[in-house]
């Protein structure tokens, strides 16, 4: 303001500070409807306990022995309901090690990881805690389908849709999670981000056809809803490979409600879908003046 204080612009480009509203309307409207959102969604969004045999280990590339990896996170994820039956959807992420579906390579222990699942309890947004059978899991979208069963008395309702041509770049997105296990808070986990890009369902990626969001996501968070400002579900908040990207680091992901909705029929029928990237196994360098390549190693 000081430097620029002889233009003409100047008063308009650098207002006064002293004659600006300490705060704006819109601002306290904004804030309202966040806590709306979440108030709202956050009634569809569950906190799921899970018990193993062992120690839950993440990958890591420079150790090969899986059983040296770096120990996950162990406390509550979080869930959404998705039926008055009592069916819930969360993150493959939470239960098992994606990283076997990013890095081409790696032995895929999908299966093998939900074998040492010795239990599952769902604690729900009405302060009841039931016990959850896992029915299937899809590794292709990065789903887990559980289910539970619902009291006679229960008035449990499916998180809202919002409109498939809601989901456009730059649209505000909350992420509503519940990590909190037995304990009962007044209110979800909430952040709050953007709906940065869709990734295309073609990409060679693990997180083909999932939208990208800088919502934070942490462990407890990843699973829950992903909102828009009304509270209506535009997707499934999931990560790929912390080891990369980073637990909250600004990018996350979203699976698209619709790919949800689309993969649940199998999923409640108890059919898992399970995906592995091809992989050549050989490294290799260009013999000069040939055309041709050496083979150098090949893996077991």
């Amino acid at each position: 303001r000081k430097a620029y204080r002889d233009l003409p612009e100047a008063a308009t480009v650098f207002p006064d500070p002293k004659t600006l509203p300490s705060r704006s309307k819109q601002t306290e409207l904004l804030e309202r409807a966040f806590a709306l959102a979440a108030r709202r969604a956050g009634a569809s969004v569950v906190s799921l306990e899970i018990t193993r045999s062992e120690p839950f280990l993440m990958r890591v590339p420079q150790v090969p022995d899986p059983k040296r990896g770096l120990q996950r996170y162990a406390g509550p994820v979080s869930g959404v309901l998705v039926s008055k039956d009592g069916f819930i959807v969360t993150s493959l992420y939470g239960f098992a090690n994606t990283e076997p579906l990013v890095w081409p390579g790696y032995p895929n222990d999908i299966v093998e990881t939900f074998g040492k699942i010795t239990g599952v309890v769902a604690h729900l947004p009405d302060g009841s805690s039931l016990p959850a059978k896992i029915v299937a899991h899809d590794q292709r979208v990065g789903l887990v389908c559980l289910k539970v069963e619902p009291p006679a008395t229960s008035a449990w309702a499916p998180i809202e849709a919002a409109p498939p041509e809601s989901a456009t770049v730059g649209r505000l997105v909350l992420c509503v999670g519940n990590p909190f296990g037995a304990k009962r808070r007044p209110a979800p986990l909430v952040t709050v981000g953007m709906y940065s890009r869709l990734h295309p369902v073609d990409d060679e990626k693990a997180f083909r056809g999932n939208f990208q969001t800088d919502a934070g996501m942490t462990d407890g968070n990843v699973g829950g809803a992903l909102v828009d400002v009304h509270g209506r579900i535009l997707g499934l908040a999931t990560l790929w490979d912390p080891a990369a990207t980073g637990r909250n680091s600004g990018i996350g992901f979203g699976i698209p409600w619709a790919r949800v909705l689309a993969a649940l029929p199998d999923l409640e029928a108890g059919k898992t879908v399970k995906f592995g990237s091809g992989f050549l196994g050989v490294t290799w360098s260009q013999v000069e003046g040939t055309g041709g390549v050496r083979i150098d190693s090949v893996q077991a």
